[in-house]
């Protein structure tokens, strides 16, 4: 049994979106995210089958899967503008 932590999980989900175009539920993307994690090095090297299941996922979840896995990536930026006039011309 091995451990996969969320933002693994949410970093697969983002895969499967973006690469395969699936949407999986977390526990459905486990497979992908222990191999995406490196829990299990000596796959690395081989041909491997992962069996994913499940799309019982709401589009809430999906949205926040989604932005949490950019996150982790480092692919999501989030700032704060003032609500003022011309506050878009120093951005």
């Amino acid at each position: 049994m091995l451990l996969v932590k969320e933002d693994w999980i949410a970093r697969a989900i983002l895969h499967l979106v973006e690469k395969e175009r699936y949407v999986m539920e977390g526990a459905g993307a486990c497979p992908l995210a222990a191999i995406i994690g490196n829990l299990v090095p000596e796959l690395k090297i081989k041909n491997v089958v992962c069996i994913m299941s499940g799309g019982n996922i709401d589009q809430i979840t999906l949205t926040r899967c989604i932005d949490r896995g950019m996150s982790a990536e480092g692919r999501l930026v989030l700032f704060r503008v003032s609500d003022t006039t011309g506050c878009f011309y120093y951005v």
